[in-house]
């Protein structure tokens, strides 16, 4: 794992009322074709052949973190959000752990740690995640999120 230069975002949509931020994904200039949740890149990172992007709604007082995957064309393969009503946040000292693992620290004192799997793992919607983190409706996931908390 590490971390990615080359990618660009322009914002399609800005956010409304009604309607989450949408923006164009751009590598070194060229138009990927994916549309991403999200106005405002915060992180890119290569694992293997697959890339690991932050992105941020940039909504005070109502902040959320967009973590997409994408395969090596750009296709969508994971995604997750993590957000709380009424909070601000600020995506913060992310850290590679190892080629599979790194910690980044947003919503909160803690750290949110992303474990990167090999392969595709069951999950139970509604029912496998921690607190603050949603998810499309699906039984598969390839990455798996967990908060570990500051005292």
């Amino acid at each position: 794992m590490t971390r990615a230069d080359g990618f660009t975002v322009k914002v399609i949509s800005p956010p409304t009322n009604e309607t989450k931020p949408t923006c164009r994904l751009f590598h070194h200039g060229r138009d990927t074709g994916r549309d991403l949740p999200g106005v405002v890149l915060e992180a890119s990172l290569k694992v293997n052949n697959e890339w690991l992007l932050f992105l941020t709604h940039d909504i005070p007082f109502e902040e959320s973190l967009e973590i997409c995957l994408l395969a090596s064309n750009f296709e969508a393969l994971d995604r997750a959000t993590l957000m709380a009503p009424n909070a601000t946040g600020s995506f913060e000292d992310l850290q590679i752990l190892s080629e599979q693992r790194m910690r980044f620290r947003f919503l909160g004192k803690g750290f949110w740690e992303l474990e990167l799997l090999k392969k595709p793992a069951f999950r139970l919607p509604l029912m496998s995640e921690p607190l603050g983190v949603v998810r499309p409706f699906g039984f598969s996931r390839r990455f798996v999120l967990s908060c570990k908390r500051e005292s």
